[in-house]
C-alpha cells in the first residue's frame, strides 16, 4: 500500500491502481487492483477454512440479532451500536463447542451465561450511574417469572438526571433465548434448540414518576406464561434487563420520552 502525500489529493481508480482515504488520517493511500474472484473463493480449496468461518460468522450475525429483539423496547435505549459487540462475543462463545469440527460449531449460550451479566448497553451514562440504588430481582427459569423489587427512591439521592428532566420510569424486560444450533438443513446454518419457546419476552414499565420526589417500594412481577420442560432446560437462557428513561411534557400535556435521555442493562442470566 503507497501513501500519496503533497498537494495533490487523488482519489479514485487510475489504470490499475485505485486512491483513497482512511477515516482518521489526512493522507491519501493506494493499493493496486486483484485478489481471488469470487468463484474462486467460493470453490478454491485453498478457501475451505475461510468458508468455514464464513459460515460461521452469519450464525454470529443470527445471534445479534436474535439478541437485540429479545431485549424488546430495552434495547433501544443503547447509546452506541451494540451489534458489533455482540457478532464478537457470539464467536467467542462458539469455541465452546468443542465437540463439532469448525463450520459445524454452535452457539452454545447456555454455556457461558456469566458472559452477559449486568451487560451494559451504554458508554456514555451506564445504568448505574444514572440510577443509583440497587434492584433486588428473581427469576424462576422453569415457569418463566421475574420478580423485581423496586426499593424505595430518594431521587435527589438516587438519581443522575443529566438533563434536568421532570420524569422517569423503569422499564423490565424478561425473555428467553435458546442456544443456536448448526442445521446443515436451514438457509440460515442455524437455527435454535428450543424453537418452540425461543425470543419469547415480557415487559412491564413502572409508569411516569417525578424526578423530584420520594417514590415508595414497589413489586413488579413478569410473567411469559410458559412452563419449560426439565429437558429444555439445559439449552434454555432466561434473561432479566431494565432500562430508565426520562420524559417531559408533549403535545396535549402527555408525557413523552426524551431523546437519548435513557440507558439500559441486563440485570441477570440463569
Amino acid at each position: 500500500m503507497a501513501r500519496v502525500n503533497g498537494i495533490f489529493k487523488v482519489t479514485g481508480s487510475l489504470q490499475n491502481v485505485s486512491f483513497y482515504t482512511m477515516k482518521g488520517s489526512d493522507k491519501v493511500y493506494a493499493r493496486t487492483k486483484g485478489g481471488p474472484t469470487k468463484r474462486r473463493m467460493k470453490v478454491g480449496p485453498e478457501f475451505e477454512l475461510l468458508r468455514k468461518h464464513q459460515v460461521e460468522w452469519k450464525g454470529c450475525v443470527l445471534f445479534s440479532q436474535d439478541f437485540s429483539t429479545s431485549l424488546g423496547s430495552v434495547y433501544r435505549m443503547r447509546d452506541y451500536n451494540v451489534s458489533p459487540v455482540l457478532n464478537g462475543i457470539a464467536k467467542k462463545i462458539i469455541k465452546l463447542d468443542t465437540e463439532h469440527a469448525i463450520g459445524e460449531r454452535s452457539i452454545l449460550l447456555s454455556k457461558s451465561r456469566e458472559t452477559f451479566e449486568g451487560f451494559n448497553l451504554n458508554r456514555g451514562f451506564p445504568f448505574n450511574t444514572v440510577f443509583r440504588t440497587s434492584l433486588q430481582v428473581e427469576t424462576d427459569k422453569k415457569n418463566g417469572r421475574m420478580l423485581v423489587k423496586i426499593p424505595r427512591i430518594v431521587t435527589t439521592n438516587d438519581l443522575y438526571n443529566v438533563q434536568n428532566l421532570p420524569y422517569f420510569r423503569l422499564t423490565f424486560n424478561l425473555c428467553q433465548f435458546s442456544d443456536l444450533k448448526f442445521s446443515a438443513e436451514s438457509s440460515d446454518r442455524y437455527e435454535p434448540a428450543m424453537s418452540e419457546i425461543y425470543l419469547r419476552n415480557a415487559e412491564k414499565s413502572t409508569g411516569w414518576l417525578s424526578t423530584n420526589d420520594v417514590i415508595p417500594e414497589q413489586v413488579l412481577e413478569l410473567d411469559l406464561d410458559k412452563v419449560s420442560f426439565d429437558e429444555d432446560m439445559e439449552h434454555l437462557t432466561c434473561m432479566g434487563s431494565v432500562g430508565i428513561e426520562f420524559g417531559n411534557v408533549g403535545a396535549g400535556g402527555k408525557i413523552e420520552a426524551v431523546k437519548h435521555a435513557c440507558c439500559a442493562k441486563i440485570l441477570s442470566v440463569v
